[in-house]
């Protein structure tokens, strides 16, 4: 059994990003997909360009089985073993027998590079793990890219 790494069109990948402007504030806002099939994305990545300064977020989505409120503990994984930790609210909404818990972390220069040259490979929003196949893995490092190159 042999598998060969995916050539993946890297342009192709870019042109799903999104850039749209704000008419109330003049911002830029650039997002990486944010929805898989009828699901949210459970990673996207924000930029927003602004007149004073430009932001990068990223949103995490996963669900869990039980409610808990104002947890703050969200810990990614790569494939190389490294961690990036922040404290950030997770915020839960109830719906068909589930709860969806999402963050919105700010995204220092260092986060950045990390999320453009390495693979997440899981992540844990408080107690709730959302593993990351290795495919969508190796396109958000594209879509990264892509959010960070698009003016």
């Amino acid at each position: 059994f042999h598998t060969t790494p995916i050539e993946w069109d890297h342009e192709a990948l870019c042109a799903k990003i999104t850039r749209n402007g704000d008419d109330f504030t003049g911002d830029i806002s650039i997002t990486s997909p944010i929805m898989k099939g009828p699901n949210p994305a459970t990673m996207i990545l924000y930029k927003v360009i602004g007149t004073n300064k430009t932001a990068y977020y990223l949103k995490l989505n996963t669900i869990g089985r039980t409610v808990n409120v104002n947890e703050t503990s969200v810990i990614l994984l790569f494939a190389d073993g490294s961690k990036m930790t922040k404290s950030n609210l997770i915020n839960v909404d109830a719906g068909n027998g589930n709860f969806q818990y999402n963050t919105f972390i700010e995204l220092t220069p260092a986060d950045l590079v990390k999320l453009q040259t390495k693979q997440v490979k899981k992540f844990r929003l408080f107690i709730y793990d959302q593993n990351v196949p290795p495919i969508e893995a190796e396109i958000f490092t594209h879509y990264v890219k892509c959010v960070v190159d698009k003016k």
